[in-house]
């Protein structure tokens, strides 16, 4: 049996990928179209594990930028992003403890030709596995964001975010949680505080289908009106088929169709920046 080697891990030739790709469709008058054309498409193993992906241009619908994910010891190691024209942009690189706990990741950019580490995140986690803290850095050694994360009975029950120096104009975000009987989320209600002292407040609830899918999501904001309503359609496979955004009166803000299909094709082997030549 031929072995190639893709992202790092070997795979069977003869094994099959999936292709996923997010149609976006015109909306007219608050309605959806016919006419559509591709925004995203991944190519993920028959295990759902993404080894590349691609980002279509808008305006033009050719490739805007395309993106290699590498894996070692089966965990993502690096995700390195090329432009239309196959330079090197970005890379995010992903570190772990000895648990497989993801203990910090960092950003490079290309400046001149040469990489600079743009952005650095930390994370901790309790005794038990629950994350608990996130640190974001813009320089080495200044933190620019913190997220704390609190838990009651192992879930998660409130998240509160502050920033010191970030162009986000919010300063702090307090995210609280309530949960059906069943462990699954039924509402998010969050809090932000701005850059110019104002604050807002949304909530948003949570509706699934028999299956346990997640079929509605609908946002409110502080007067509990409706400010947009998010829905989700399946595959009988259970695949998600659809995705559309509503205002309160029920018009449509987009709408996304996702295609899926099997190949057996042999990709070849990408190399990662960090292989050596």
């Amino acid at each position: 049996m031929a072995m190639i080697l893709i992202s790092g891990i070997l795979h069977a030739q003869e094994d099959s990928i999936k292709i996923q790709r997010i149609n976006v469709h015109g909306i007219v008058n608050g309605k959806q179209t016919s006419g559509y054309y591709t925004k995203n498409q991944k190519t993920l193993t028959m295990d759902e594990q993404l080894i590349r992906e691609i980002n279509f241009n808008d305006s033009t619908k050719q490739i805007q930028d395309y993106t290699f994910y590498f894996y070692r010891d089966g965990r993502l190691f690096s995700e390195e992003n090329y432009n239309q024209r196959d330079s090197l942009q970005w890379i995010i690189t992903h570190t772990y403890n000895t648990q497989g706990q993801e203990v910090e990741s960092g950003t490079l950019t290309w400046t001149g030709g040469k990489p600079v580490q743009s952005l650095k995140t930390v994370f901790k986690y309790d005794a038990v596995g629950n994350i608990i803290l996130k640190k974001e850095f813009f320089t080495v050694k200044k933190s620019i964001a913190t997220t704390q994360y609190f838990y009651s009975s192992d879930r998660l029950d409130k998240e509160q975010y502050k920033h010191k120096k970030s162009p986000d104009p919010v300063t702090s975000r307090s995210v609280t949680y309530q949960y059906f009987p069943d462990g699954k989320l039924k509402q998010r209600e969050i809090l932000e505080k701005n850059r110019n002292k104002s604050t807002s407040a949304q909530t948003e609830s949570y509706v699934y289908d028999a299956k346990g899918n997640l079929e509605k999501t609908e946002i409110r904001d502080s007067g509990g009106q409706i400010i947009l309503i998010k829905n989700y359609v399946y595959y009988p496979e259970g695949g998600l088929y659809r995705y559309y955004e509503q205002n309160k009166e029920g018009n449509m803000l987009c709408y996304h169709t996702y295609a899926y299909r099997k190949h057996k094709v042999d990709l070849g082997t990408q190399k990662s920046y960090f292989d050596k030549p």
